[in-house]
């Protein structure tokens, strides 16, 4: 994979941690009260649950590679 595409697919898994390090909180704190807190874990359930949906429906084709069990001898410089 070319270095560009490589950063902006890293900068844009950073993006996403740094939005959910502030949303997941945020939601969980806004939802739970002082009597009730498991309704405010009903947000993190619920997107481990849509995660867990999708990675089932995620299709992973594997390239072919040619399999060699030797190892090329060493060259002689001399």
């Amino acid at each position: 994979m070319p270095s560009a595409i490589s950063v902006s697919v890293m900068a844009a898994i950073n993006l996403i941690a740094a939005l959910g390090g502030f949303f997941g909180p945020y939601v969980v704190g806004k939802n739970a009260t002082a009597s009730n807190v498991t309704v405010g874990l009903y947000f993190p359930i619920g997107c481990l649950v849509l995660c867990a949906v999708m990675l089932s429906l995620l299709k992973v084709t594997r390239e072919s590679r040619p399999v060699t069990g030797a190892v090329p001898a060493p060259t002689e410089v001399g």
